[in-house]
């Protein structure tokens, strides 16, 4: 059965788009801050399987990339899972720019 992790429309101030929805076995690997250099602390990026990456930021929230990257993670790894988790973060946290780049 396909899982599947789920950010609120809450936490997504873009207004072209819902809530964000992710396929949990599609997530590689999950890292706080931009895909190549330190750490960031407002952003967070997702490698999917497919050599794509998806980058997630709140440009104007400091502590945004460690609640990203925790609640993205939990979702990950929620027991007992269903087939679908959802990211718990913060109300302060309010992703405003998401870039893909393709595989």
């Amino acid at each position: 059965m396909a899982k599947f992790i789920k950010i609120k429309k809450g936490n997504v101030t873009k207004s072209n788009i819902g809530e964000l929805v992710f396929g949990a076995d599609q997530i590689s690997f999950v890292k706080q801050g931009p895909a190549t250099g330190a750490a960031d602390a407002d952003n967070v990026t997702l490698f999917l399987n497919d050599g794509s990456i998806v980058t997630l930021e709140d440009a104007g929230n400091a502590a945004a990339g460690p609640a990203l990257t925790s609640g993205i993670n939990n979702a990950l790894t929620a027991n007992p899972g269903g087939v679908l988790a959802f990211v718990d973060l913060p109300s302060t946290v309010l992703i405003d720019t998401i870039a893909v780049t393709p595989a």
